[in-house]
């Protein structure tokens, strides 16, 4: 029977947000992707939504934390890598636009912003493949998060 107490679910919370996965490059990634979705979520609500500080930065973390327990069901990991993916991705290309500016030739904020756009999201897709198809080799009783890494 699962353990329904509160100390149970911060546990459930605390070995979501530092889950351990065989490929460890993928989860850094996926981690430093989350963080920089977390950032621009920090800016936006601080910038466009013209909120103070503090409610921005719980506004950061409180999506921080959704996006890292998002890792503890195979749908959701799939939404958490396409908002990763594709604010990161939309990041990227703004990145390039801006760049592409200073260039003399008509398309090249255009093409700059393609490329970049496309290059900013490759390697957050990658890494949420690969933990997603960690995540379907592995058995039910590994995929349970424990903060103690599994001894095989």
């Amino acid at each position: 029977m699962e353990d329904m107490s509160i100390r149970g679910a911060l546990d459930k919370v605390f070995g979501s947000i530092l889950n351990e996965s065989p490929d460890p490059f993928a989860s850094e990634v996926a981690l430093v992707a989350n963080g920089v979705v977390s950032l621009l979520a920090f800016f936006a609500a601080w910038l466009l939504l013209s909120l103070h500080v503090l409610p921005s930065a719980i506004v950061a973390c409180s999506l921080f934390v959704l996006l890292r327990v998002a890792f503890a069901h195979r749908a959701t990991t799939i939404a958490a890598g396409a908002i990763s993916v594709l604010a990161i991705a939309l990041a990227a290309g703004a990145a390039g636009w801006i760049m592409g500016q200073c260039a003399e030739i008509t398309a090249v904020p255009e093409i700059c912003a393609a490329v970049c756009g496309v290059l900013g999201g490759a390697l957050p897709a990658n890494a949420y493949g690969r933990l997603l198809k960690l995540g379907a080799a592995r058995t039910p009783r590994e995929s349970q998060h424990s903060l103690v890494p599994s001894t095989r």
